[in-house]
């Protein structure tokens, strides 16, 4: 016959089953993670270094601006890393677009003028060729004036008329000539492209567009 006391001492030694697969539940979760983990290791993990004083291998270097002005953006901080190219910082660069603007249409008004002074060339020797072949009528008009002077065909009036019109026709060519000469010093017999006009406009619009790409700080390198 047992005693209350040896029933006690029987039923702390019996195991709880709640407890028991508490353990069992616990014991799984820990193998489940190990595997996880251990899955992670072997297919990711392992490529991975990991130390408490590592140092990257990379270039540092110093930008500035080439050209003064607002900044309206920055897009890089202090030990970023950057691709070549890449923008840093953004200025304002209204202005500068501006003075694009106004270098193009500057560059377009020299060509048109420069094109007019060779139009104007062009028609200086068209009149010149106009005024050689008149005189060359004027003077045909006059020998033959004089024949017939001589033989008294014609009066002194008409001859006198005919003497003025070689002389008119004399000072035309030369004024044809002046105009040829002064119209072709501008442009020196050169082509446009080569003009010094052009050329300074062209290199007015260059500084232009290098000022406006200027308002964007670009990486150096990578």
């Amino acid at each position: 016959m047992s005693t209350p006391a040896s029933t006690a001492s029987a039923a702390a030694v019996a195991p709880n089953p709640r407890r028991k697969l508490l353990l069992r539940l616990v014991f799984i979760i820990v193998v489940l993670a190990l595997l996880a983990w251990g899955t992670w290791y072997w297919l990711d993990g392992r490529w991975y270094a990991s130390t408490n004083d590592a140092y990257a291998h990379a270039n540092i270097v110093e930008v500035t601006p080439l050209v003064p002005g607002t900044v309206t953006a920055i897009d890089a901080d202090n030990n970023d890393y950057v691709r070549a190219g890449q923008t840093l910082v953004q200025f304002d660069a209204a202005d500068a677009r501006v003075a694009l603007e106004r270098a193009e249409a500057n560059l377009a008004l020299t060509v048109r003028r420069v094109r007019a002074l060779y139009a104007g060339a062009g028609a200086a020797q068209a009149l010149l060729a106009t005024r050689q072949v008149e005189l060359r009528r004027a003077e045909q008009d006059y020998a033959r004036v004089l024949k017939l002077k001589g033989t008294g065909a014609i009066s002194a009036q008409d001859a006198q008329h005919a003497g003025d019109a070689l002389a008119a026709a004399r000072a035309a060519l030369g004024a044809a000539r002046e105009q040829l000469n002064s119209s072709r010093a501008p442009i020196a017999e050169t082509v446009l492209a080569r003009q010094p006009d052009v050329l300074m406009a062209a290199a007015m619009l260059r500084q232009a567009y290098l000022d406006l790409a200027r308002t964007r700080l670009l990486a150096p390198v990578s």
